[in-house]
C-alpha cells in the first residue's frame, strides 16, 4: 500500500499483458488504421512535417551546450523530441528497423546531454515531455531493446527526470484526480512510461497507478 495526505490507495485492478508491445497509445491491432491514416493525409502539413522529419540525414538526439533564450538557460530542444517520436513510430507502423535504433540512440544521447540551469514557470513540462517520447521509444520500438538499453532508459528517466518534476517519484504531495500537477505529469508523462516499462519495472507501475 501507498500512503500519501492521509490516504491508502490499494494496488493496481488492471496490468498491462506481458510480453504484449507496443501498448502506449495504441496496440499491434490499430496499426493498420494508424498506417492508413498516415497514408491518406499525404500532401498535408502534418504528412510533410513526418516525412521531414524521417529525412533527416542524422538524428543523434546530442543536445548543444545550454544558452539563455526565452524560456531560460537550458538546450532542451521540442523539435529533436518531436523527431524521436516520428522514427519511433515509423518502427511501431513500418517495421523499419533503422528507425527503431534511431530513435533509441537519440533518446539515449539526449538524456544525456540534456543540461537545464533553469526553465522559466513550470520547468516540469519540459521534462516531462523527455519522460514521454522515452516511454514511446521503450515501448514501440521494445524489440530492438537491449537488456541494456532498457536499464539505461529506466535510470536516465527516473534519475535525471524525476526530481525535476513537482511529484518527483514516488509520487508525492499531490492529488490523483484533479489539479496541475496530475494533468500531465501523473496521466499522461509517468502513466505512459509505467505502462511501457510495466514489465520489467512493475514496481514503477504500482506507485504510480
Amino acid at each position: 500500500m501507498v500512503k500519501e495526505s492521509g490516504v491508502n490507495y490499494g494496488s493496481p485492478m488492471a496490468y498491462p499483458t506481458v510480453g504484449e508491445h507496443p501498448r502506449v497509445l495504441f496496440t499491434k491491432d490499430d496499426i493498420p488504421a494508424i498506417r492508413e491514416s498516415i497514408e491518406s493525409s499525404v500532401g498535408t502539413a502534418e504528412y510533410r512535417k513526418f516525412v521531414e522529419y524521417l529525412d533527416m540525414e542524422y538524428l543523434t538526439g546530442i543536445l548543444g551546450e545550454p544558452a539563455l533564450n526565452n524560456r531560460g538557460f537550458h538546450n532542451w530542444d521540442g523539435q529533436t523530441l518531436a523527431a524521436i517520436q516520428a522514427h519511433a513510430l515509423a518502427y511501431a507502423v513500418y517495421g523499419d528497423e533503422f528507425y527503431g535504433y534511431s530513435a533509441i540512440y537519440a533518446i539515449k544521447n539526449y538524456l544525456l546531454t540534456l543540461d537545464v540551469d533553469y526553465i522559466k514557470s513550470d520547468q516540469c513540462r519540459e521534462f516531462g515531455m523527455v519522460m514521454y517520447i522515452a516511454a514511446f521509444v521503450y515501448d514501440w520500438c521494445y524489440p530492438l531493446l537491449h537488456e541494456t538499453d532498457k536499464e539505461f532508459l529506466i535510470k536516465g528517466t527516473v534519475t535525471k527526470l524525476a526530481s525535476c518534476l513537482e511529484v518527483d517519484y514516488p509520487p508525492k504531495n499531490t492529488g490523483c484526480v484533479t489539479g496541475h500537477s496530475t494533468s500531465a505529469l501523473i496521466l499522461r508523462d509517468w502513466l505512459s512510461f509505467a505502462i511501457a516499462v510495466a514489465d520489467e519495472y512493475p514496481e514503477i507501475y504500482n506507485h504510480i497507478m
